[in-house]
């Protein structure tokens, strides 16, 4: 976790960035509190209720929704749908140009994918019609990478004795 965001329920511009966030794996780094239960103390500070029944205190500096507290940049806050999305957006960009190989979209065809030498061809075309049927070997010359259904290998288990 790097970073906390503060959202309302209520809040549309809220809304939209949840909506961003769920669409992108860079969720898991932000821990989300909803500012929706809160409460007013003597001291002047405001805790958030979480829905344990917990209480947080809610940073003074944060006085809209959403706001993004940065832990790894001295927790400096930025507030506002804009200044959030500009933050997270390089890294959104660095995802996706890992996820689809720096083309911007997935590859729809690969010379190598359906010939290479790491494992056989998805397709039985070099093979006739007598050894795919029943009475041929059905494509048993393949079976290094799949498993038949007659194979019974075993797993290495601690005995049912075994306490740990």
């Amino acid at each position: 976790m790097s970073s906390v965001l503060y959202y309302s329920n209520n809040c549309p511009h809220s809304k939209r960035l949840l909506a961003q966030l769920a669409k992108s794996s860079q969720a898991k780094d932000i821990h989300f509190l909803c500012i929706d239960r809160r409460e007013k103390h003597a001291d002047g500070g405001i805790h958030i209720i979480l829905p344990t029944g917990q209480r947080i205190l809610l940073p003074p500096t944060v006085k809209q929704v959403p706001a993004l507290m940065l832990l790894h940049h001295g927790n400096r806050i930025l507030q506002g749908l804009k200044d959030i999305s500009n933050f997270l957006k390089p890294g959104q960009v660095a995802l996706n140009n890992e996820a689809t190989n720096m083309n911007g979209e997935p590859l729809a065809f690969s010379f190598s994918e359906m010939g290479s030498n790491l494992s056989d061809n998805y397709s039985y075309l070099d093979m006739t019609a007598e050894e795919l049927s029943a009475k041929g070997d059905g494509g048993l010359r393949m079976r290094h990478n799949y498993m038949l259904i007659n194979e019974n290998p075993t797993i290495a288990t601690p005995p049912d004795t075994y306490e740990p």
